[in-house]
Parts: structure tokens; C-alpha cells; sequence
């Protein structure tokens, strides 16, 4: 970045050429290229922007950089948290926005945020060369006041985790504290469930309250194929989100994040069936089919502690390989594992799991990490 400036790297995909694309978050001065879709930082002087930037094969040169954003807000900054690239070289990029007049294009599926007190994903394909949208859109609903003691705070939508499919749909996950994100109809589950009634007529959540969300935008950005929640109830502090997504052949969508719900959705045979954390979430991994409307299978992951994953892979065979951070001393892990105990003195190990292609069965999991704190992401 420029003298001055900062930013923070959440994203990185790598084309067929070699290509290193890389989005995040910059503020003013970080470098972008001529005929760059966006040259200057859209918030300036205090906020930031998306970046997304495209690095030549040896790493000698970008073939291009540019901002992605709007004027933002005192709420936060426009962040891309997701990215990938397809066959072509378009690069599709995921993240949230707190912006009014993020970049979007006409007859996008949503062209105005939402939430006028808080933030809503965002959804934007860019060119090979890094000059034109292809499409942008917005995604989400108008926010939620948390009810806390104290003023009121809104939280809004996000986007963390993307994946692109052979025929170009953008598949979408993150975190909701919206009643009304954008659902289809026939959907698994079509309403937010960690909501809490308060006074006459409203819904608030409770601190950190959320459902993740999964949605199958179409290849022209310009409708949802399905959309769908996906979380349970929440505890008095926290919620479920996912992080990490990947689509198979098939059409199929792999999600993984952390739940503190003891109702998030998980299904008959799945390899843990309950939460069994006492002090924040557990892992989650979940298969849903191609139309959005049923689930594959859907698992807990986790110990007594807090645990989490935002790492997600598939193997030929249907295998998911899951990586996060674990603070519970028993995290489920095999055997033969490379580490079987959690070496951090009062904080966080890695895990690193695979999970066989039902769901039901770990085929190996370990811990990873030494007597500091340590994690995936």
C-alpha cells in the first residue's frame, strides 16, 4: 500500500494461468492501475474501500488494481471478504457494504442497500481486465436493532464465503441479522429464526443473534436461482454465520462457519447431531442440494470450548476437509492424528478435519498448533 496507508488482505484466488487475484480492504494510497474501473478511494479521507487486484504469474507486475466502493458511512466500510475467478478470468467478488451508492449495475437483482442504518452484502463480477462490471449487485434486507442497554445499534448483512459454478452462478454465503433478507420460494428455510420478540410489533435480536444465509445468484447477476437461511434459535449472546463455501460438479453447495444454536439444522445420521460447546459455538458442516431446498446432510463439529471453521476444500471423491480454530481440549479427533491434544495454554488450537462424503463419519481430524494461541484465518 501507499505511504500512510493500510489494508487488509480477507481473499485470494488463483486463475489458470497463474494469476494471483487478491480483495480485501484499503484505504487512500494503495496502488491501483490505469483503466482501472475505479482509481480513487470512494470514501475519502477517512473510510475504505474494497480492492481487488490482479497480480501477473511471477509476481512482477499487477495487470490490474482497483478500488471497489462507495461513500460509505460512519456504520463501517465497504470489505470484500470472498472472491473467485472463473474460466474466462472474470473475477467475482463477495463482501459487505455500509454504503448508499456502492457500485451497482442496471437491472442488477437488488440496486439500492437495504438498510439504510446498516450494512448489506454485496455481490460484484469484474472483467478480466479489470476495467467494467459485469454485474454488481446488493444483498440483503433493512437491518435490525440490537437490543442492548444503552442507544440503539443496527447490524445489517454480510457476505464471507463464494464460490462460481461451471454455467456462471455466484453461490453466496454469510450472516443475516435481517427478518427480511431476500428468500425463494420452496427454500429450506425462509425465515431468520434468531429473532427475539420485543414490544409490540418488532423484532430485535440479542447481541451477536444471526442465521447464515446461502443463495444461488443467476450468471447474468440479475435474479436468485434460491435463497435461503440457515441457523437456528441463537443463545442470549451469539448466533449461527457461515464463512466457507464450495460448489460441487453437481451443483451442490458446501458450507462451514460456527453455530451457537442447539437448534441449528443438522440432519438424522449426520457425524455430531448436537452442540456440545458450553462457552460459544461449534463448527459446522453443511450440504445442501442443488435447488436450495433440502439438506444433504449437516453436522456439528466441535467440543465443551468454542470452535469454529472458515477453511473448506473437496476432494474428487466428496470428501470435505474442514480447517478452523478450536479452544476445546476435546475436539473430536482421530486416532492416528498428527496431534491429538490441544496444546494451547488458555487459547486456540488449529484443527484440520475430513469428513467422508455422507457426512457421518470423520476419516481423520487433528489439532495443530503449540502452547501459544493459533488459527486458520
Amino acid at each position: 500500500s501507499g505511504s500512510g496507508a493500510y489494508a487488509y488482505a480477507y481473499a485470494l484466488a488463483v486463475d489458470a494461468s497463474g494469476n494471483a487475484y487478491i480483495a480485501g480492504i484499503a484505504y487512500t494510497g494503495f496502488p491501483v492501475t490505469a483503466g482501472a474501473f475505479q482509481t480513487t478511494n470512494g470514501s475519502f479521507p477517512n473510510g475504505a474501500n474494497a480492492f481487488v487486484t490482479k497480480l501477473n504469474p511471477t509476481g512482477s507486475a499487477l495487470v490490474y488494481s482497483t478500488y471497489l466502493g462507495g461513500g460509505t458511512s460512519y456504520l463501517g466500510p465497504d470489505s470484500a471478504r470472498a472472491l473467485a475467478v472463473d474460466n474466462a478470468g472474470n473475477a467475482y467478488v463477495a463482501g459487505v457494504s455500509n454504503s448508499s451508492n456502492f457500485p451497482v449495475t442496471a437491472g442488477a437483482f437488488q440496486t439500492a442497500n437495504n438498510a439504510s442504518l446498516a450494512s448489506n452484502a454485496f455481490v460484484t463480477k469484474l472483467n478480466p481486465a479489470g476495467s467494467a462490471l459485469i454485474y454488481s449487485t446488493y444483498l440483503g434486507g433493512s437491518g435490525r436493532i440490537l437490543f442492548s442497554f444503552g442507544p440503539q445499534v443496527w447490524q445489517g448483512d454480510g457476505a464471507t464465503g463464494l464460490a462460481v459454478d461451471s454455467a456462471g452462478n455466484a453461490y453466496v454465503t454469510g450472516y443475516a441479522y435481517s427478518a427480511d433478507f431476500p428468500v425463494t420460494a420452496g427454500a429450506l428455510q425462509t425465515t431468520n429464526r434468531a429473532l427475539v420478540p420485543y414490544g409490540p410489533g418488532g423484532v430485535a435480536a440479542r447481541y451477536n443473534r444471526t442465521n447464515a444465509f446461502v443463495t444461488k445468484l443467476n450468471p447474468a447477476g440479475t435474479a436468485l436461482v434460491y435463497s435461503t437461511y440457515l441457523g437456528g434459535s441463537g443463545t442470549s449472546f451469539y448466533g449461527d454465520s457461515a464463512s466457507g463455501l464450495v460448489v460441487d460438479a453437481s451443483g451442490n453447495a458446501y458450507l462451514t462457519g460456527g453455530a451457537a444454536s442447539a437448534d441449528f439444522p443438522v440432519t438424522q445420521g449426520a457425524f455430531q447431531t448436537t452442540n456440545n460447546s458450553q462457552a460459544g459455538n461449534n463448527a459446522i458442516v453443511t450440504k445442501l442440494n442443488p435447488a436450495g431446498s433440502a439438506l444433504v446432510y449437516s453436522t456439528y463439529l466441535g467440543g465443551s470450548g468454542s470452535d469454529s471453521s472458515n477453511g473448506l476444500a473437496l476432494d474428487g471423491s466428496g470428501n470435505a476437509y474442514i480447517a478452523g480454530r478450536a479452544t476445546s481440549t476435546d475436539f473430536p479427533v482421530t486416532p492416528a492424528a498428527i496431534q491429538t491434544t490441544n496444546h494451547s495454554e488458555n487459547g486456540s488450537n488449529v484443527f484440520v478435519a475430513e469428513l467422508n462424503p455422507a457426512g457421518a463419519a470423520l476419516l481423520y481430524s487433528t489439532y495443530l498448533g503449540g502452547s501459544g494461541a493459533s488459527q486458520f484465518g
